[in-house]
């Protein structure tokens, strides 16, 4: 390439570059992107050195990263501190590549900004150190049994924690007052403070005005540089004060006091997080003297100690030597919901909570015997004690964590009696800890796996583990999920280094987990399990298999979503003792990645069920087609059968057109089928549930088509079900059969085989969630239809069950068949699939729900009928009244034809005492068949009506059976089925 193509590369690069001299540091090169990090112009920065873009305090760090660099020690300088043109310093790390430019040695760097990362490190130290803080500013607080001892010790920790030149306590802060003294001050012994003096001195201006301005306020004050006031004078060059952070502590029974911090070697500039560690610090030295005053008030003054008692923010108690309550202030009621006259008398442990929490050392059944022995040791010894942590229950249920802390009582005689203590309810507090170090953890694991959200699930798990493995320092690791009754534990990732040090052949991925030995054991317990000693007998070790990798430390760690199990972490190995810390790091990288997984899961079941709502509008469609072609369909099927049938009464010696007529009648038969198949793709026909022998229809499935399709095809049936009862309707089921069946024999038009293959199965919860059809667990008949045909190609696979979707010639296929057997499938609680291979064939698979309901007996019809009286027809379509009429007529009755509702209703009233039966067609105008049902009935209320419909609604129908309705036809119908429901209704009558 030409010098001038490597130029453009550089000037083109979205990382920062420099080229500097190994020798002098100068620069040689720097691209735009650099400039834009550094903010300076390219002719600015030639002119500078390496010397001159870093803070001067961190030079010797930044040349020693340089020189190794130019050296081929080191290829990139992690986190190195850059100075801006502005002043302003960001962090970069800087990969270097040693290159010769003229005979001349230069360092190639390119610079990535990383300041945001070192930023998020920085506020979780900064996280870190505030509660260190703080826990060093309790302990100081806990150890001290007066009030002197509790301010020197907290004023020597807060020195320490502020490493200021001077810390103080100034009392009394009061503006009133002529005088203060500094009691207690902790100081450098160059800059000694007002204490040595161990005088009162006069309250100056100065000092009144700074008791005014902290009164005034919640929150620190600072005299200085950026201050929020300027330093005052006096006082000032006496010693030596550059800058001072000062707040009140308000003690609720004693004047207000100031501790302050003096920086006296530099004006130092206090920080806003310096401003709320010494808020909260002052804080908790007001509480901590509130408890500290309270107590010794209360052995000078007998007279106050009820009210100084119920006073206290906390909850105060003294108790006998059998640790009853005496006394309970009214804090008890405020904060743990007791009257405290409800407690009197009351054992401590009758309140307490008797199982583990996470802050004792007490196993569940040890736990109240456990506190019962410290107590008694503590009486034994007659001893004070600090912060003991108990878990109580409050009044309304909740479990809630207190700080005790008490002294022994003792009557005049010196004889110790009992305890005087306060409890304080610190829930909330170890809830924020947590909370914060929850967070701190989090930070760099979610910026990683949020980052991965496109990823595969198996690239996502790995990486979670060996993140893991590298953050808890162990050696080994697996991630394994659990499915839906924690029962089974699959292993999702091993870590790289199991699977070549582990020996064991054909390692498992799925385990049974009441079969799991130790590792199991935090799905059982529901909690984290840590073992430190795996050598050690332990009585839920199962043995480990040969071959498997020596464990000398182990944790596992459980993942909840809700209350259940979804995902269980191992670590093993570590050099150190696994603890709680591990336990918090590997809970929280594991359920950030859980929320990732579940968010992907939740994509794809959305876009499934998209999918399904795009079929469920497709077959929402055909149904509305379906319900208005059916009523206009079966009517000119009804004309034409009745007349075919009276022609055949005629005709009974002319075979010729006897043959004609019966072609006719099968014709229609098959044309109304076709019917039903589009009603029943709908939902909108009536199916006729009941217990059938799912064999005895396959068998009559076999029997048609053997008759049906090319003799070429050889239909071979192998049954493996022991169990073949259903809960069904036997047309649907057989209409569905023989669709498949068809279709496989039209795919082999050269012969082969068509296999139907029986037998019984159990799909689990797991199957059944998996599946796009509504499904329980349980048992399942299963049937096969498989043929040796052409095959689907995939890309109409997904289609086949599409109405109208055909792959046949133009009038060789209505595209209905395979959609109607999917509605009728899925109306029986089943499920179907198909997978096909070109040239080879199509394997359907039928899962429907056996039910352990007795086999519903069907008994024999009565198909000939013959009766007297007069019936009124009813029917708007003349080529339905007149064959009907015949056929009525044949049968014995008188007939009554009318052409619409309003006509028939006319008719009834002039016949009503001849008319027996009343034949009414459902959909017509000026009158429908529901309004004239209802005018029927309400002439006569005992009038006997049949509906015969071509297609009406079946809640509609119910409503007039619910009226009395005394039957139903469906159009077209054969003389048969006719008869068959007037013999019915008129022996039931009889």
């Amino acid at each position: 390439m030409s010098e001038q193509i490597y130029r453009q590369v550089f000037e083109g690069a979205a990382e920062g570059i420099l080229i500097a001299d190994v020798n002098t540091k100068e620069f040689l090169f720097a691209n735009p992107a650099i400039c834009n990090l550094l903010k300076y112009s390219k002719d600015e920065l030639i002119r500078l050195s390496v010397l001159d873009i870093h803070p001067k305090e961190e030079l010797d760090h930044v040349l020693s990263e340089f020189n190794a660099q130019a050296r081929g020690e080191k290829i990139v300088a992690m986190s190195i501190p850059c100075l801006r043109k502005d002043g302003k310093v960001i962090y970069a790390d800087i990969n270097t590549t040693r290159v010769i430019i003229n005979n001349k040695e230069y360092n190639l760097g390119f610079f990535s900004d990383v300041t945001s990362r070192i930023d998020a490190l920085k506020q979780a130290q900064d996280h870190i150190i505030f509660l260190e803080s703080l826990d060093k500013i309790e302990v100081a607080i806990r150890s001290a049994t007066n009030a002197e001892e509790l301010l020197h010790n907290v004023l020597q920790e807060v020195f320490a924690i502020f490493n200021c030149d001077r810390a103080f306590l100034f009392y009394p802060c009061d503006p009133e007052s002529p005088s203060y003294r500094i009691p207690f001050e902790i100081f450098k012994k160059e800059y000694p403070g007002a204490s040595i003096q161990d005088l009162d001195q006069p309250m100056r201006p100065g000092e009144v005005d700074i008791c005014r301005a902290v009164l005034a306020t919640s929150n620190p004050i600072s005299y200085g540089p950026n201050g929020d006031f300027p330093l005052y004078t006096e006082g000032t060059e006496q010693f030596g004060i550059l800058s001072q952070l000062v707040i009140a502590i308000h003690p609720k029974l004693d004047k207000p006091w100031i501790l302050g911090l003096h920086q006296c070697s530099f004006a130092r500039i206090w920080s806003p997080a310096e401003y709320t560690l010494l808020k909260e610090i002052g804080r908790r030295i007001s509480d901590g003297l509130n408890s500290l005053l309270i107590f010794q008030q209360l052995q000078e003054s007998q007279m106050e100690y009820k009210n100084l008692l119920d006073a206290i923010p906390d909850m105060v108690w003294v108790s006998d030597l059998e640790e009853k309550f005496l006394f309970a202030s009214e804090g008890w009621k405020r904060i743990a919901g007791y009257d405290p006259k409800e407690l009197i008398g009351k054992p401590f442990y009758d309140i307490m909570v008797k199982e583990e929490q996470a802050e004792l050392d007490f196993a569940p059944e040890e736990y109240q015997e456990g506190v019962k022995e410290k107590f008694d040791d503590l009486k034994t010894k007659e001893a004070a004690y600090r912060d003991f942590l108990n878990w109580n229950y409050h009044k309304n249920g909740e479990k809630r964590c207190h700080s005790s802390s008490a002294v022994p009582r003792y009557d005049k005689q010196g004889k110790f009696i009992g305890y005087v203590g306060i409890d304080k309810d610190i829930t909330d507090w170890v809830k924020a800890e947590r909370a914060l170090k929850m967070n701190q953890i989090r930070l760099e694991a979610q910026i990683k796996l949020n980052n991965m959200i496109s990823s595969s699930i198996t690239q996502i798990t790995d990486f979670t583990l060996n993140e893991a493995i590298k953050m808890t320092e162990s050696e080994l690791g697996y991630l394994a999920f659990i499915n839906h009754d924690e029962s089974i534990l699959t292993i999702q990732s091993w870590s790289q280094k199991t699977m070549k040090q582990c020996q064991i052949k054909d390692k498992p991925l799925k385990f049974q987990v009441k079969d799991t030995g130790l590792w199991g054991e935090s799905i059982r317990q529901r909690k984290p399990t840590i073992t430190n000693d795996y050598d050690a007998p332990n009585p839920f070790k199962k043995g480990i298999p040969e071959g498997h990798i020596h464990l000398s430390r182990h944790l596992n760690v459980p993942i909840f979503e809700k209350d259940k199990i979804v995902a269980l972490i191992g670590v093993a190995n570590k050099k150190e003792n696994y603890d709680e810390a591990d336990i918090s790091q590997l809970t929280l990288l594991v359920q950030a990645m859980w929320m990732i997984i579940t968010r992907k899961k939740s994509e794809e079941e959305l876009q499934k069920v998209e999918d399904q709502l795009i079929q469920s509008r497709k077959m929402e469609a055909i149904g509305q087609l379906a319900g208005g072609v059916a009523h206009d369909f079966n009517n000119i099927l009804a004309g034409i059968l009745g007349a075919a049938e009276v022609l055949m009464d005629i005709n009974t010696d002319n075979s010729n057109q006897i043959e004609f007529l019966e072609m006719i009648i099968q014709d229609v038969k098959r044309a109304s089928t076709l019917t039903n198949k589009l009603l029943t793709f709908s939902h909108k026909n009536k199916k006729k549930f009941e217990t059938i022998d799912c064999l005895e229809v396959i068998n009559d499935t076999i029997s048609i088509l053997k008759r049906a399709i090319d003799k070429k095809i050889n239909i071979k049936f192998e049954n493996n079900a022991v169990q073949s009862i259903i809960y069904g309707d036997e047309f649907q089921l057989e209409n569905a059969f023989m669709n498949i069946g068809i279709n496989g024999s039209q795919a082999m038009k050269n012969g082969g085989n068509l296999n139907f293959k029986t037998s019984n199965v159990y799909l689990d919860q797991t199957y059944c969630d998996h599946s796009i059809f509504s499904i329980t667990p349980g048992d399942y008949f299963m049937l096969e239809i498989k043929d040796e045909g052409i095959g689907i190609v995939p890309e109409h696979l997904t289609k086949i069950f599409e109405p109208f979707f055909t792959t046949k010639e133009l009038g060789k296929g209505t595209g209905l068949g395979l959609s109607v057997t999917y509605g009728i499938i899925q109306e029986h609680n089943g499920a179907i699939k198909v997978t096909s291979e070109v040239d080879v064939g199509s394997n359907f698979t039928i899962y429907l729900p056996l039910t352990k309901d007795p086999l519903t007996i069907q008994l024999p019809k009565k198909i000939t009928h013959e009766g007297k009286g007069t019936i009124l027809l009813i029917d708007d379509e003349e080529m339905i009244r007149y064959p009907a009429k015949r056929i009525l007529e044949g049968m014995g009755y008188h007939i009554i034809l009318a052409e619409n509702g309003r006509d028939g209703v006319n008719k009834f009233i002039q016949h009503q005492d001849s008319i027996i039966l009343v034949i009414l067609d459902m959909i017509m105008p000026i009158m429908n068949g529901r309004d004239t049902f209802l005018e029927l009935r309400r002439i006569d209320a005992k009038c006997k009506i049949i509906i015969a419909t071509g297609y009406a609604k079946e809640e509609k129908i119910e409503e007039l059976r619910q009226m009395g309705l005394s039957g139903v036809i469906k159009k077209p119908y054969l003389k048969s089925e006719l008869s068959i429901l007037l013999s019915n209704i008129f022996s039931n009558h009889s």
